[in-house]
């Protein structure tokens, strides 16, 4: 079984040269009342949470890493296809993101020891953040705001901070819960976990982020294990960093789950059993949702409503938004992660096992 802390503290040994990675609790007043104006836009409404924004605020995990330590990218330099097949295999991870025409491929190699990304994609300005903790990958519109990799964790997920008021923001809940941005939600954007190859063979005019020179990170190697295979941390019955906020076994730990939480209801899916049936559907508290399989990404789109048909899915991402059409079902923003962060996050979330 592989030491978590130990593969932590040595990306920090590594990377920026800090020591051990202590806890020592939570930290900081929490804020209750919004007192700064966003540099980003915020939902109208909630996002879901069942448990109250304390609970998940007291579950934060202050580690020897550090405000910044894991230090953000902004404003990445690009480079064509051709040129990342000379250092991308086929079966490797990469992000991919579509708006207004502008096509990118952000490499899990490079994400794993940046965790945010400040981009601006066909004129949108986005932060791109993955979690290698719960294997999460969340598009945020960010506005004029610079989000940074705060270095603490709730359900052992990373927490963004922003720039102008420094409130914490864990990346899976997608809500602050603590500082001046208190319960307020991010806008997310569809984003795709994907492999190179049936990224390239869908948008071979992709650009796709060029390794960074200025941080001296190895970007052939995954501190925490592979993808592929998969390995180390990442497999499926290896234990999360720390103990959730609510434990469920009735799935691995790492287990794939295509989710999505709405104002009020939480769902996931099993990505293995999505692959072998194509369709998915199951009743969320009187509302159905419905899960599809896209063979061409190896992904799967959640949709509020019910389907009479399996529709065919070639490569729909972003354009799975017209197969919504269908007996007027509805898009959400599903995306992939463990299932102990889903169950941790969300101990009443309506689960497809």
């Amino acid at each position: 079984m592989l030491d978590i802390n130990v593969s932590r503290r040595w990306i920090l040994r590594g990377a920026v040269g800090l020591g051990g990675m202590a806890i020592v609790g939570c930290t900081s007043t929490r804020q209750r009342t919004l007192t700064a104006e966003p540099r980003f836009p915020v939902m109208d409404g909630q996002r879901h949470a069942p448990l109250t924004l304390d609970v998940y605020a007291g579950d934060m995990k202050q580690t020897n890493v550090g405000l910044d330590d894991i230090p953000r990218v902004e404003d990445p330099d690009f480079t064509s296809a051709s040129e990342a097949n000379a250092w991308l295999d086929d079966g490797d991870i990469v992000f991919g993101f579509v708006h207004a025409g502008d096509v990118r491929a952000y490499p899990q190699r490079i994400l794993v020891w940046h965790e945010v990304v400040n981009d601006e994609v066909g004129g949108l300005p986005v932060a791109i953040t993955y979690c290698p903790m719960v294997g999460d990958i969340l598009a945020i519109e960010r506005g004029s705001e610079v989000f940074r990799v705060s270095g603490k964790l709730v359900n052992s997920n990373l927490t963004v901070a922003d720039s102008s008021s420094l409130s914490y923001f864990p990346q899976m809940l997608g809500m602050g819960v603590e500082g001046a941005h208190y319960g307020r939600a991010f806008i997310e954007r569809p984003i795709v976990w994907t492999t190179w190859g049936q990224w390239r063979a869908l948008h071979p005019e992709t650009r796709v982020m060029a390794r960074p020179t200025e941080f001296g990170r190895d970007y052939d190697r995954d501190p925490y294990g592979s993808y592929n295979p998969v390995s180390g941390y990442y497999a499926e019955n290896e234990p999360p960093m720390f103990p959730p906020i609510n434990s469920d076994d009735r799935a691995a730990p790492k287990a794939i789950f295509i989710g999505a939480r709405m104002a009020d209801r939480a769902v996931a899916f099993s990505l293995d059993r999505l692959r072998k049936e194509g369709r998915l559907e199951t009743d969320a508290r009187g509302e159905t949702y419905t899960a599809l399989y896209d063979p061409a990404l190896d992904i799967g789109y959640v949709y509020r409503g019910s389907m009479s048909r399996t529709p065919t899915l070639s490569g729909a991402f972003p354009d799975r938004i017209a197969s919504g059409a269908i007996d007027g079902t509805e898009p959400v923003n599903g995306f992939p992660a463990n299932w102990f962060a889903w169950a941790g996050y969300y101990p009443d979330v309506v689960a497809v096992i």
